[in-house]
């Protein structure tokens, strides 16, 4: 058999068998093997070989790795690499590798050697063994896939070809760095180090209802997942990485972990609620909404909380919360600029046009989210003289109710309340006659 054809030993009856072709029939065997390993997977340690330092000693752990001619490279025990090897290299800095090798065994007894006719001495075994490599690294190599002593025609050895079984075609895998530092401390790095992987494009269970796709059978996606036969047949993956980089998630997502946006943005497309406790865009009619939904048990202990962290007393510090029964609450002060509205046109005030001080504007947001009743009428009298006529027997109504609320605020300071009218109301008739009020009440 040779590099060119791939032939195996036909047999037959009262067939002369001769030692090459049972030399061919092995080949064969060990040929096709090894185009397994490179055709199937690609190269690399396969299990163990880390390199471990005990008591001083470097160490390489047993194990097995596939040499990139497809040879099966396996180390049976610990192997010690030599207290000497950084002197040997004149180097505090190595690389460390692993060779295919092979060496004859059990040789043939007396009277049976030379009996192949070209003077060597035959062995009944060959063994195949590991050796240790130590190189010093070299910057012009600097990828291990890539070792400098493999001919450059042959990095990318391909099954076609009849991998070579002879240990001077060396192909080195690479098992890591190892340092030692002036005071003999050792430093062991398995960066970089190649491992096998398959080859393939796609990985189907038994019960063909999963499959992952990889590659260039969809020229729309690099990686696909479909969970049932269904998504296969409409071609609808649960999972899939379109070849512009973009992910794609069908169905329900738990995520156990943060999520960060690096200079990204969060997109939330029309749908339907699903459960409590979720954000989503919901359409209706020609209203559109963007929703924080929560839970509701007839009680005030579900809240939504806009805050921040405090690093003081290590806690979440509250700014503004929404509870399940729509009581909105503002923890610190509230800055408006535009309109604040109650139920009726009329009880919308401009806050940036009507020029009262700013603890007069932070007095009225404050009563009209604490629920203060009275604050619509409150807010009329800023824009008292434009009132309709019909709206003069309200109107008595609310100066009431607001003397009444802004009294008992104000109760323990009547010069600080005689300032806030004054502030509040540039109306002269308005303001004394809620001073009468005030003499009336008390």
């Amino acid at each position: 058999m040779d590099n060119d054809h791939i032939a195996r030993v036909s047999y037959f009856e009262r067939q002369f068998l001769r030692t090459q072709d049972f030399v061919d029939e092995q080949a064969y065997q060990i040929a096709m093997r090894r185009r397994h390993n490179i055709a199937h997977h690609r190269w690399g340690v396969v299990e163990g070989l880390k390199i471990v330092v005990e008591e001083g000693n470097l160490f390489v752990e047993p194990g097995m790795a596939i040499d990139g001619y497809g040879r099966e490279v396996t180390l049976p025990q610990i192997q010690p690499i030599s207290s000497d090897a950084f002197i040997d290299k004149g180097s505090s800095v190595l690389d460390v590798w692993l060779l295919y090798n092979r060496v004859g065994s059990d040789a043939a007894p007396n009277g049976f050697a030379g009996c192949n006719g070209n003077g060597d001495t035959p062995n009944y075994r060959w063994q195949e063994t590991a050796q240790l490599l130590l190189t010093v690294p070299d910057p012009d190599f600097p990828d291990p896939r890539k070792p400098e002593s493999v001919p450059v025609g042959d990095l990318e050895f391909g099954p076609a070809r009849t991998p070579p079984d002879d240990p001077q075609n060396d192909w080195p895998v690479f098992l890591g760095r190892v340092t030692k530092s002036p005071k003999n401390e050792i430093t062991i790095e398995h960066d970089n180090r190649p491992y096998i992987s398959l080859i393939g494009e796609s990985i189907i269970a038994p019960s063909g209802e999963v499959l992952i796709k990889l590659g260039a059978e969809d020229p729309d996606r690099d990686f696909a997942v479909f969970i049932s036969r269904a998504e296969q047949e409409n071609n609808t993956p649960h999972l899939a990485i379109n070849n512009d980089g973009q992910i794609e998630v069908r169905g329900d997502t738990t995520l156990h972990g943060n999520l960060t946006l690096a200079g990204g943005s969060l997109e939330f497309k029309v749908g339907e609620a699903r459960a409590p406790w979720s954000i989503y865009h919901a359409k209706d009619e020609n209203l559109e909404q963007l929703r924080i939904e929560i839970a509701k048990t007839n009680s005030a202990d579900n809240q939504f909380a806009i805050g921040h962290w405090s690093e003081e007393e290590k806690k979440f510090k509250e700014c503004l919360t929404v509870d399940e029964n729509c009581t909105i609450t503002v923890h610190g002060n509230l800055v408006v600029e535009g309109l604040v509205r109650g139920n009726a046109a009329r009880d919308a005030i401009n806050l940036t046009t009507l020029g009262p001080g700013e603890e007069a504007k932070s007095f009225l947001i404050a009563a009209s989210l604490t629920g203060i009743g009275g604050v619509p009428g409150l807010l009329q009298l800023f824009n008292i003289n434009r009132l309709a006529p019909q709206d003069a027997g309200d109107l008595k109504m609310f100066r009431r109710a607001i003397f009444t609320n802004v009294r008992e605020s104000l109760k323990s300071d009547k010069q600080q309340f005689e300032t806030f009218l004054e502030s509040l109301i540039e109306d002269e008739e308005t303001v004394e006659l809620i001073r009468k009020l005030l003499k009336q009440q008390s």
